[in-house]
């Protein structure tokens, strides 16, 4: 869920932050991303960030 939180970083650019739910627990801000970063960040653009004890897990389908 989209959080109201937003920072700035001098050479990345302004970050919005999400609201990490699991399980219906809620991580306020433990996900952050730069939409529009500067021309030194733009590889970053609309990459998700986590932290605050976040670990995201993948599931790999081993097929029929």
């Amino acid at each position: 869920m989209e959080s109201r939180t937003r920072s700035l970083c001098l050479w990345k650019g302004a970050a919005g932050y999400y609201d990490v739910v699991v399980d219906g627990e809620a991580n306020p801000d433990a996900a952050f991303v730069y939409r529009r970063p500067s021309l030194l960040a733009r590889k970053i653009k609309n990459h998700v960030a986590f932290w605050r004890g976040v670990r995201p897990a993948f599931r790999v389908s081993q097929g029929p």
